[in-house]
């Protein structure tokens, strides 16, 4: 699965996710603003 760091005030985050959306790609929205990634989920 596709894991998309989004922020919903960037056109390009907004842009990947309908580009995701018509391709029929499974992902999972982390909206690292919110819910800052650790080092290690990172890596």
């Amino acid at each position: 699965m596709i894991q998309i760091y989004h922020n919903p005030r960037c056109g390009k985050s907004r842009t990947c996710l309908a580009f995701l959306d018509n391709s029929k790609q499974d992902y999972e929205i982390i909206p690292y603003l919110t819910e800052t990634p650790t080092h290690n989920e990172l890596k």
